[in-house]
């Protein structure tokens, strides 16, 4: 049995190949004459790229665009979050597990759903304003529809980091509050809120991270608007990979600026989750949260108010791919519906390779890091060694790598400098999508080992069992439930990441939610919708699944 610090260095130097390396590749290519070549450093492309007008657009598209949408969604989510678990109102859970159905949606799902309802031609939404009042007032391909469905996208995500510290925080203090003479309003606003201010803005900054680093939305919306809104990382594809001949500089440093935008709100993201102890209510065996009895006129109006958000967020993206689905060439018009969108995907020898790619990506990589993160996850928490900081620092590292930037990453990394021989294969989707997850993973596996007694370790080991024995009749049963639900949380996150896999996927190894986007950009929205309903229907069943096992309050409580 190796010592436990030659196995901890072991893991810090695996990770570090796969994690550092090629980020300081990356980084090192950014200053190279050619990003595929070392040599010839420069800074004339970073002063090329900040004297550009279409450069500086897309940077302050980027924040803009990144702000506003951050600020709707957890300002959504936070009323969500208190109406449901704060408030007695009918169809609550009906409310909460729609939002969590909400947050599995892809965001080309989220996308085309709105296109679908809201563009300016043949929406659903304008087709009814027109029939009723002879306009059409929606018009998805703009700023304010982009920072909408941006909004839509990254709200449930709000939603439940501003639920699970809301479970958290006992009832008595609202009701000392109120039998104090304060009315409910100025509760949540001199209780609830303050005690909510460090989730309110960790929600706000990962909302504010995601819609800065999310591509496939801006590119679905922003490109075919009339005055074309481009953000960094719709820069970083159309250098890269939509011209020619390709501009690899300047994606290389959009990458590089995307990398830093998300870097600097993962760290801030992080210490104040370090801080968030001040924040803390004590509390003892009489902790309870419950409801608010409400009068009956306030209950019906925040009962629609509830029903019609949460239909907007969750149940208009499941409906309208669907009805688009449905019809050989969508009009808007809801007659003669057809099956022959799913007859053709059904005989369609690519949809059926893209399908069993991506199970087959998902499904490794899945298990691999249940049982990576395990060791990583397990090794950070219970040993006393100095080595441990480092491996749980670089294990949280790829949580700022962007999806779009971590596929241009591995793409530089494994194909033009180390190459492993794995580009064009399965494998280097599986290492990009293990890149990608690995701070997920852990972290939902961390949960678990956080859960178990030390002691029983302990008792093993003065049993006379190994490390290893410890670990295999000890630890492993008792985190095995929460290193499957990581596992099935693991397989949804890569078999809806359409992002990741588009630098480094070729024709053979196309996985079906990169097909779906291609579809959708090269003009056949409806065959794809029929994709993205089948999608959506695993998905949902997974989700069913996870709930089953967890419970819906756990669920919330865990992310």
């Amino acid at each position: 049995m190796l010592p436990l610090r030659v196995i901890v260095i072991l893991l810090i130097l695996l990770l570090g190949f796969f994690i550092l390396v090629p980020l300081g590749i990356f980084i090192l290519a950014s200053f190279s004459g050619d990003p595929f070549r070392l040599g010839g450093f420069t800074l004339s492309h970073y002063i090329s790229f900040f004297t550009s007008g279409r450069y500086l657009n897309s940077l302050y598209n980027t924040i803009i665009i990144s702000i506003a949408s951050a600020t709707l969604s957890t300002l959504l989510g936070l009323f969500m979050a208190i109406l449901i678990h704060k408030m007695d109102i009918p169809l609550k859970r009906y409310a909460s597990a729609s939002i969590i159905i909400a947050y599995i949606i892809p965001p080309y799902m989220q996308a085309a759903a709105w296109i679908t309802m809201a563009n300016p031609v043949n929406g659903i939404l304008n087709i009814l304003t027109q029939n009723l009042f002879g306009i059409k007032p929606f018009n998805v391909f703009s700023y304010i529809g982009l920072i909408w469905v941006l909004t839509a996208f990254t709200m449930p995500l709000a939603y439940l980091m501003i639920s699970s510290r809301l479970l958290s925080i006992d009832s008595t203090l609202e009701d000392q509050s109120l039998v104090s003479g304060a009315g409910l309003i100025r509760t949540f606003r001199r209780v609830l809120v303050p005690l909510l201010l460090p989730s309110l803005f960790t929600a706000w900054l990962y909302s504010f991270v995601i819609s800065a680093e999310n591509f496939i939305i801006p590119y679905m919306i922003g490109v075919a608007a009339a005055e074309r809104i481009e953000t960094l990382a719709v820069t970083l594809y159309i250098d890269a990979f939509a011209i020619y001949p390709p501009n690899y500089a300047t994606a290389s440093i959009a990458s590089v600026i995307l990398l830093l935008i998300s870097g600097i709100g993962s760290l801030i993201y992080y210490r104040i989750l370090a801080t968030e102890r001040k924040y803390v209510t004590i509390v003892g065996r009489g902790f309870q949260t419950r409801a608010h009895i409400l009068k009956r006129s306030y209950k019906l109006l925040l009962s629609i108010s509830m029903i019609i958000l949460t239909s907007i967020i969750a149940i208009i993206p499941l409906i309208a791919p669907l009805l688009m689905s449905l019809y050989r060439v969508w009009t808007g018009s809801l007659a003669f519906p057809t099956l022959a969108n799913y007859d053709r995907m059904f005989s369609d020898p690519y949809f059926w390779r893209s399908l069993i790619n991506i199970l087959i990506v998902s499904s490794l990589a899945a298990a691999i890091l249940a049982m990576f993160s395990f060791l990583i996850a397990y090794f950070s928490i219970r040993t006393k060694l100095k080595e441990k900081r480092i491996l749980e620092f670089i294990s949280t590292i790829p949580v700022a790598v962007p999806a779009i930037v971590a596929g241009f990453v591995i793409l530089l990394a494994w194909y033009a400098y180390i190459n492993l021989g794995i580009h064009g294969t399965l494998a280097i989707l599986v290492l990009a999508a293990i890149f990608r997850f690995i701070p997920f993973s852990v972290r939902t596996i961390s949960g678990g080992i956080l859960s178990v007694s030390s002691e029983l370790e302990e008792a093993s080991s003065v049993s006379g069992a190994t490390l290893t024995q410890t670990l295999r009749k000890v630890v492993t049963p008792l985190v095995s439930r929460q290193m499957l639900i990581s596992a099935i949380l693991t397989f949804t996150l890569v078999f809806r990441d359409a992002v990741t896999p588009l630098f480094i996927a070729t024709g053979a190894t196309m996985v079906l939610p990169l097909y779906i986007f291609y579809l959708w950009v090269t003009g056949y929205m409806e065959y794809a919708a029929a994709m993205i309903t089948f999608q959506m229907l695993i998905l949902f069943i997974i989700t069913i699944i996870v709930m089953r096992f967890m419970g819906l309050e756990a669920f919330i409580r865990g992310r």
